[in-house]
């Protein structure tokens, strides 16, 4: 049976605990209460940290105060509170470079001044269960990382996003809510990037900005954000199965800059513009339904393409319309209830070509 230290508020030197837990391979026990670091925190590899409650066990990171997991493996870290963290970029509340197997679960993070997480050079990285608020940003990834989020959520985060994934890192996201933020998750510089069952809600810029990246969305929804998802620079998007609901500013989803998107099976409803494809960029729409569409349902345009097959349009102020030398293929699918402006506009050198 693992032997555990207990630490208390009225711990005096906890780095000191800390070592010599690692010294002698035991479990660390925070009892509930309030806990201020002045200065940063060395962790060691095989170290578990853990609390009985979360939300009453609170570690106050001042100044440059955070915990360094540099070089670490098979790191747990279970039901405690972050509150701050450092200004520098790179030294987030919890900060793991060139590590491994680390477990962080049932935890707080918020008021970061950074990020709330950061792992760098790190593979299998694991936030699960855990909820993120007001950090300027939640997770970050970076330099050939992998990580699993799942079950957690992330809100008002105004910084880069509450979720970075870049610098050829990989990372999959699952069952978790993102409420409120800036962008909710940027995912840039030959990145890859799986997300299913995640909720998206009122977010101020894009829920998701991909660049230069590979990504795949099953089974989440996007409502009431400024843009659901905005891919660009070479990127690649797969979408299934998605809800996206009351776009009002940008497109639901925008496909820009010879990016490549295949949508299929998607419900797009009182969006102002569901897709727009721009750009050189290109796309393939498979049994989506698009409805409610209070501008356009599918703009394709600058030099695009988009091959549009068993989808239907419903009650879309316009249904597509294609402009500046761009190219759709058009087949299987239905229009109606088009009384605005017409189901399909065509114009400055673009074709359409309609099968069956």
């Amino acid at each position: 049976m693992t032997s555990r230290i207990v630490i208390t508020p009225r711990t005096e030197n906890i780095a000191a605990e800390l070592k010599r837990a690692s010294e002698i391979g035991s479990e660390v026990f925070f009892t509930p209460g309030r806990y201020v670091l002045e200065k940063p925190i060395r962790l060691k590899s095989g170290m578990i940290l853990r609390s009985s409650d979360p939300m009453q066990t609170r570690i106050v990171n001042k100044k440059d105060a955070v915990f360094l997991g540099w070089g670490v493996k098979n790191v747990i870290i279970e039901g405690l509170y972050f509150i701050g963290g450092s200004r520098e970029h790179d030294r987030a509340a919890l900060n793991f470079l060139n590590a491994s197997n680390v477990s962080i679960s049932n935890c707080l993070f918020k008021n970061a001044k950074a990020a709330a997480i950061l792992f760098i050079r790190t593979e299998r990285g694991y936030v699960v269960n855990s909820k993120f608020k007001a950090n300027d940003m939640g997770v970050a990834a970076l330099d050939d990382s992998e990580i699993l989020i799942e079950d957690s959520e992330f809100s008002e985060h105004n910084d880069t996003g509450a979720v970075e994934i870049s610098d050829k890192s990989r990372a999959i996201i699952n069952s978790s809510d993102f409420l409120k933020n800036k962008t909710s998750i940027a995912i840039m510089k030959d990145s890859e990037v799986a997300i299913s069952n995640s909720s998206f809600w009122e977010n101020s810029e894009s829920s998701i900005f991909i660049t230069k990246s590979r990504v795949i969305i099953e089974d989440s929804k996007f409502k009431n954000n400024r843009s659901a998802v905005s891919l660009t620079d070479n990127g690649y998007i797969e979408i299934q199965r998605a809800s996206f609901r009351n776009h009002s500013e940008k497109p639901a989803v925008e496909i820009n800059n010879k990016s490549i998107a295949v949508l299929e099976d998607n419900e797009f409803i009182n969006n102002e513009t569901a897709i727009f494809v721009l750009n050189q960029g290109k796309a393939e729409l498979i049994k989506n339904k698009i409805y409610d569409s209070f501008d356009v349902a599918l703009g394709v345009t600058a030099n695009s393409t988009c091959i549009v097959d068993s989808n239907e349009f419903m009650n879309n102020q316009s249904g597509i319309v294609v402009s500046k030398k761009s190219v759709v293929d058009i087949k299987n699918c239905r229009f109606s209830g088009h009384t605005e402006k017409a189901a399909i506009i065509v114009g400055d050198d673009s074709g359409v070509f309609l099968v069956e």
